[in-house]
């Protein structure tokens, strides 16, 4: 990644676990910060609108639903065949 471009990061974490997930888009080419921002949660909303119609999550949100299944995945990558998880 270009180290001059600021790309938002969120990272999570439990005991055996570190998921980072980092904004793609190159949100720094608006130079107006509250267009940027509207941009932003734009992009956000259309995610959560194609988790609903992916996800019927059985408790929280869709949008949570799809960061735990990512989480399961990462774990399932590093040969953790545990389906349970300390508390996030």
């Amino acid at each position: 990644m270009d180290e001059n471009i600021f790309y938002p990061e969120l990272t999570l974490e439990t005991d055996d676990i570190i998921m980072e997930l980092t904004i793609k888009k190159d949100y720094s080419k608006i130079r107006d910060s509250d267009k940027r921002k509207e941009e932003f949660i734009k992009r956000w909303k259309e995610l959560e609108v194609i988790c609903e119609d992916i996800f019927d999550a059985p408790s929280g949100s869709p949008m949570d639903e799809l960061f735990t299944r990512y989480m399961y995945y990462e774990r399932a990558k590093q040969g953790i065949k545990l389906t349970t998880t300390e508390a996030l």
